[in-house]
């Protein structure tokens, strides 16, 4: 489990279900939320306080804190890369969090703020950019690269030396073969099988994968 900066209070930004999964996350390692900031009072994160909407990040020093995207991207994909940038140019960092279940290659690049989580694999030399998601039990094969703000679902699978744009969502048990690219704000559906490039912007679904 790595959370950058272990001395420096926690901020969860959101409070749904992507939120909980990474307070337990980080709870695996030791440490608790010293609060956390959304429009309403979370339903699914427990003893941690509710700071307030988003005014409340006005009252937090960006020294004192460290912020922990709590956005999932079903949906839209966008929201979480806009808090990242805006807390970011108001200088807030976020925590980067590898749960200690996860498989990281001592020559794999992880981004600022990015989230490796349980049962997930980042192999040799692959990139996950900043503010990505690997979630539970996906797979990014060696020299694979991710942009910022990418979603890789639970038990997706991205081959060797494939590309994935900024800010797509690969759906849940998604597999892109070895080499393929694919754009950014792109959405790959569940259990989709790509093995050719898609464009940017672009919603593939199927298997194989076509786009629509």
């Amino acid at each position: 489990m790595s959370v950058d900066d272990g001395a420096r209070r926690l901020i969860m930004l959101g409070g749904g279900g992507h939120a909980r999964v990474l307070q337990e996350t980080l709870a695996a390692a030791g440490r608790s939320l010293g609060g956390y900031i959304a429009p309403e009072r979370s339903t699914f994160l427990v003893d941690t306080d509710h700071l307030g909407g988003d005014e409340a990040l006005d009252g937090l020093e960006a020294g004192e804190v460290l912020l922990v995207n709590g956005l999932g991207s079903v949906g839209d994909p966008t929201s979480r890369r806009r808090v990242f940038v805006e807390a970011t140019a108001r200088g807030f960092s976020f925590a980067t969090v590898v749960d200690p279940s996860a498989t990281v290659r001592s020559s794999a690049r992880i981004g600022h703020g990015a989230q490796i989580l349980a049962g997930s694999i980042v192999n040799s030399d692959a990139v996950v950019g900043d503010d990505c998601i690997v979630n539970s039990g996906a797979i990014i094969e060696h020299h694979a690269t991710l942009g910022a703000h990418t979603h890789v679902a639970p038990g997706a699978v991205i081959g060797g030396s494939a590309t994935v744009g900024e800010s797509t969502h690969v759906g849940l048990g998604a597999r892109l073969i070895q080499g393929v690219a694919v754009g950014s704000l792109c959405t790959i559906g569940a259990g989709a099988v790509v093995i050719r490039d898609v464009s940017s912007g672009v919603t593939a679904v199927g298997v194989p994968a076509v786009s629509r």
